[in-house]
């Protein structure tokens, strides 16, 4: 193999590898804002409650 085709194929496997890296940190960010609104309506939900109680 020719070094213009090494460099190729490492400069699309480092494209491909950044490309899996950026999509996995994205569903981990958005999973984790997802648990946290999760949270946080459940908090909503308990305080109009007692707020009903009172």
């Amino acid at each position: 193999m020719t070094k213009i085709g090494k460099a190729l194929a490492v400069s699309m496997g480092a494209l491909a590898g950044g490309a899996a890296g950026f999509y996995l940190l994205e569903a981990y960010k958005i999973n984790t804002k997802e648990k946290r609104l999760a949270l946080l309506l459940e908090k909503k939900y308990e305080l109009e409650k007692q707020d009903e109680t009172l």
